[in-house]
């Protein structure tokens, strides 16, 4: 990533938060990162491949007209709240991790993954 205007100490800092985040031995919640390294004046960031963000996760993609999430749309009433219910605990647990160690995420939406 190339981040216009950033010194190179707050792109240190920034890396030095997410590897003790690793450090910590990580969280199911967190996407892992696999790597990071330095090219000519950039770092990259490697992470795992993940199938679907939870934007994706929430609507069909095939049919945008349906009106329920796709992980719901067959299921009876009881089970359509609980699977809702799993997704919201597990960003809640996600996040949680990130607030035991003192971070908070920045950018928490949907299209950031799942």
């Amino acid at each position: 990533m190339h981040i216009p205007g950033v010194d190179s100490q707050a792109i240190d800092d920034e890396i030095r938060a997410i590897l003790s985040l690793y450090a910590a031995g990580g969280h199911k919640h967190i996407v892992t990162i696999t790597e990071i390294g330095d090219i000519p004046q950039n770092v990259f960031i490697d992470m795992e491949l993940c199938d679907l963000t939870l934007h994706d996760y929430i609507y069909c993609k095939k049919d945008r007209s349906e009106d329920l999430p796709y992980f719901v749309k067959d299921q009876p009433p009881p089970m359509k709240s609980q699977q809702i219910w799993n997704v919201m605990l597990d960003i809640a647990q996600g996040v949680e991790f990130l607030h035991t160690k003192r971070m908070v995420h920045r950018d928490l939406k949907p299209v950031n993954g799942i």
